[in-house]
Formats: structure tokens, C-alpha cells, sequence
């Protein structure tokens, strides 16, 4: 894929429009000239709603995802850590992934959170492969079949792995969260962290950059 944007580019494969982050699209549908005019189509439930119910020690934050466009289909997360594929003319459910995060230790009872997105990756050599990739609130590192969005057997364990491990040292887990879309670099998932913004006890997690 080229890193500069184009009238090519019909779609929104990666967080920030491509793999440099441009933020930019040459799309020109919609114009100073006409934006007057748009008119809303549909709305989506976000799923979160379900989800809580039954469940007060849990609430979702702002809905801050940057939804993908990619072969025809929306993905995006939400603030529970969710992952959808949406049709985009209808607003449709196509699949919908609940790795039940709010359920996960160290996860932080009654405080609201978010999540910024979810990142994709295909082999070109190897059709069918395309995945949906997302590190939730709790975590968890998770590869989704991107038609189906049932979890790669074959990646991690069963589909997942826990990024609190391979720190080095035991960490306080409730204080070591994601909620951006990693990189993805070829075939290697790079991933940071949100952390504390200061040292308030010997077990805040390390700051590691991984791969």
C-alpha cells in the first residue's frame, strides 16, 4: 500500500487513513458546498448497552472509535472493548465479538471506559486471511476472522493473549490498560500501553513497546 494518499484510495484500512497516519483522504463526495445537505441514514446501538444490563459495577465511556472501511465493511470497537463489523449502507450487524473484558481481573469496576479503534491485517499471497486485530481495555491481544469475527484458533491461545504477561516483574493489573489499535508492521503486531502518569506504588507496569 502506498503511504500517500490518492483518489485511489476508496477505503479507510488503518487508523489515521493508511500505515503513515496521514488523517487525510482525497475523497471529495462531500463539499463545503453541499455539506448543508447531508441527512442522517442510520443509527447503531452500540452493543454496550446490552451488555451492561444486570451488571452496576460496570459502565461504558464516550464512543471515541475511528471506525475501518476495508472490502466492504465498517469495523470498530467500543467502549466495553467490543469489536463490530457493520454494513455500512444499512447500519447492519454483520458480527459482533464480545471478549467480555468488564469479566477479566484487574478489570476497573465502575469507571467509565473507551477504546479508540481496531487495526486489520491480510496476507496478499493468501486469500481468506484478513483479520481484525484489537488489544482491549483488559489486556487482552485478540485476532478476529474479519468476514466472521470468530477468533484465529491458531493465534495466541485459542484466539487471544494476555499482554499482562512477559513484563518481567508482577504488575498491578488494574493499572495497565489498551485502548488504541496497535501497528502492525508486515507480520509483527507492535503494541504500547496506558499507564498511571505517575509512580504511585512499586507495582505500576513498565512502559514496554512490544512486538
Amino acid at each position: 500500500e502506498s503511504n500517500t494518499p490518492t483518489t485511489a484510495h476508496r477505503e479507510l484500512p488503518a487508523f489515521g487513513v493508511n500505515a503513515a497516519v496521514h488523517r487525510y483522504t482525497p475523497l471529495d463526495q462531500i463539499t463545503p458546498e453541499n455539506v448543508d445537505q447531508l441527512e442522517l441514514v442510520w443509527r447503531w446501538d452500540s452493543p454496550d448497552d446490552q451488555a451492561k444490563v444486570g451488571r452496576v459495577t460496570i459502565r461504558a465511556g464516550h464512543f471515541k472509535a475511528t471506525p475501518l472501511m476495508v472490502d466492504g465493511l465498517l469495523y470498530l470497537s467500543t467502549g466495553l472493548s467490543q469489536v463490530a463489523a457493520l454494513d455500512p449502507a444499512t447500519g447492519e450487524t454483520v458480527w459482533l465479538h464480545n471478549p467480555k473484558s468488564y469479566q477479566r481481573p484487574g478489570a476497573l469496576r465502575g469507571i467509565a471506559t473507551q477504546h479508540r479503534g481496531v487495526s486489520y491485517w491480510a496476507d496478499p499471497d493468501e486469500p481468506g486471511s484478513a483479520r481484525i486485530i484489537i488489544t482491549t481495555g483488559t489486556r487482552q491481544l485478540i485476532a478476529l476472522d474479519a468476514k466472521t469475527g470468530k477468533p484465529i484458533s491458531d493465534f495466541g491461545d485459542g484466539g487471544w493473549t494476555d499482554l499482562g504477561k512477559g513484563l518481567g516483574r508482577k504488575v498491578q493489573e488494574s493499572q495497565l490498560t489498551f485502548s488504541a489499535p496497535p501497528v502492525i508492521v508486515r507480520d509483527t503486531i507492535v503494541v504500547g500501553s496506558s499507564l498511571p502518569d505517575e509512580a504511585s506504588n512499586n507495582s505500576v507496569p513498565p512502559g514496554h513497546v512490544r512486538g
